[in-house]
């Protein structure tokens, strides 16, 4: 008698877990079918659009990381606590998304939980003519997006979980940092990939439409995102915020140094001489042999980062 009640309980048990997965996921795809990205904000497009330009661009310029700004890399992939890290070029413009695109290809492979906000494949001048607009509230919205199809534990668990109620409620980026912020927190590990010129053209296209009343400027949102990589965050995570600068423009608004440590910026390429000397053809061909070499470090780094961070173990 006991075996068959617990029999029943468990049967019960995992009933009632599946209606549940049921009805997160439908609530998920509700949400997704109501609040999609807007145009030019799909993450795997993005991705696929920038490796592609990448993998053109290797051919002509193989741009890599100079050793000690890999020594830093490695500090920060192996810190336990949650951080912002910048990568900014020096001499080659494209070099910083190249290696966000590298930076990302190596944690995709290793099979953590990572999301990202890159340039897509429609110009400005094309989403500026799109109702939507390349908003800052669209590209926070898509980073939410992304993590609910990672985990969905913030619309099933805690007292307040996560309901399409709250997507309806978002109405400026302030909501939907804070919306953000509760999705990740069930995830130990998480990296996030941002490209700053896609924010900062984002938050000049809401200063001309005054979308949602903010006038925020670079500063502020990255600002933001260092309150979301606080040590010791919700729910113990860790998260890793990698902001990619071609120069780090927001010298206007706050210095590198304010938001970022001396250990948490490296530069993306040798500089302007390097860039020169990848024009002639000998040195092309050692840079290109030294890149696949560095690639495989950089990949092994990722790799060798603890095992039970992945996913959502």
């Amino acid at each position: 008698m006991a075996s068959a009640n617990q029999t029943l309980q468990s049967q019960m048990l995992l009933g009632m877990h599946s209606q549940r997965q049921l009805f997160v996921s439908a609530q998920l795809s509700h949400v997704e079918d109501t609040f999609l990205p807007a145009p030019g904000l799909s993450h795997g497009d993005a991705l696929t659009y920038c490796r592609s330009l990448r993998n053109r661009r290797r051919q002509r310029t193989p741009a890599q990381l100079p050793t000690s700004e890999i020594a830093k890399l490695q500090i920060w992939l192996q810190d336990p606590l949650s951080s912002l890290l910048l990568a900014r070029g020096r001499g080659v413009r494209t070099s910083a998304l190249d290696f966000a695109v590298d930076l990302l290809d190596a944690v995709l492979e290793a099979g953590y939980p990572v999301v990202w906000a890159l340039p897509g494949t429609i110009s400005e001048s094309e989403a500026r003519d799109v109702a939507e607009g390349p908003s800052l509230a669209g590209i926070l919205r898509s980073l939410v997006l992304q993590v609910l199809n990672l985990d969905t534990r913030a619309m099933s668990e805690g007292v307040n979980p996560v309901t399409s109620q709250h997507f309806r409620s978002a109405t400026s980026a302030e909501h939907w940092f804070c919306l953000l912020e509760r999705c990740i927190t069930p995830l130990p590990r998480l990296f996030v990939v941002i490209d700053m010129g896609i924010l900062e053209s984002a938050l000049e296209h809401d200063r001309d439409s005054d979308h949602g009343g903010e006038q925020l400027h670079i500063g502020d949102v990255i600002k933001r995102f260092e309150q979301l990589a606080q040590p010791g965050g919700a729910g113990g995570r860790v998260l890793k915020i990698a902001v990619i600068s071609w120069r780090f423009d927001a010298a206007r608004v706050l210095e590198a140094e304010e938001v970022f440590d001396a250990d948490r910026q490296i530069l993306t390429d040798g500089g302007r001489r390097h860039e020169r000397l990848m024009r002639q053809p000998k040195f092309r061909a050692v840079f290109r042999r030294q890149k696949g070499k560095s690639m495989e470090r950089f990949r092994s780094m990722v790799k060798g980062l603890g095992d039970g961070s992945r996913g959502t173990e």
